[in-house]
């Protein structure tokens, strides 16, 4: 796929038909958040933790609902897969929370290439953040925060290809 048709084809997707997303696509989808820039290059401040287990996704999905106030509610809306990003304490609400948007959105791309579905999901995870129990269980090493995730997976739906435009964001240009 053209990079303008990816750009163009990359959208949030809020539903999943729970296929697997196989070794292969996450390995490109690893390679792709290995390509992000990070501040100064400092890889060893962020850290991605892969999960597929459904008995943790739905634990996590349970304590963002509780928070949320809707017991049913699903942050993954069904993706079989969610990739979450971290990075060191220190820099959570700083450079830390940029490069893993980076990671994120590179992933995001890099799953539309492939023709996976994806979201990228902040809301809950100050949520479950409080909770050192699922911190850990989600493999966020000591010393490290979650601050951003991609669910990832499969859909039934058309990710159709939509207009890329200038005029959604303001924009003013200094000359």
């Amino acid at each position: 796929m053209e990079f303008r048709e990816v750009l163009a084809r990359r959208q949030s997707v809020r539903s999943y038909n729970g296929t697997p997303v196989t070794d292969s696509e996450i390995t490109a989808l690893l390679k792709a958040a290995n390509a992000s820039p990070i501040g100064r290059g400092l890889y060893q401040n962020v850290h991605l933790s892969v999960v597929r287990s459904k008995p943790l996704l739905k634990q996590v999905a349970a304590i963002a609902g509780e928070a949320f106030g809707d017991p049913a509610m699903d942050p993954f809306y069904g993706a079989s897969t969610l990739i979450l990003a971290s990075c060191v304490e220190a820099a959570a609400t700083t450079v830390g929370l940029a490069n893993s948007a980076c990671m994120v959105e590179n992933m995001h791309l890099a799953a539309t290439n492939l023709g996976l579905a994806s979201v990228y999901l902040y809301g809950f995870i100050h949520t479950i953040a409080k909770n050192d129990e699922i911190v850990r269980a989600l493999g966020v090493p000591k010393g490290f925060v979650p601050v951003a995730a991609l669910a990832v997976g499969h859909t039934d739906k058309t990710l159709a290809e939509r207009p890329l435009v200038t005029d959604k964001i303001q924009t003013s240009f200094v000359d």
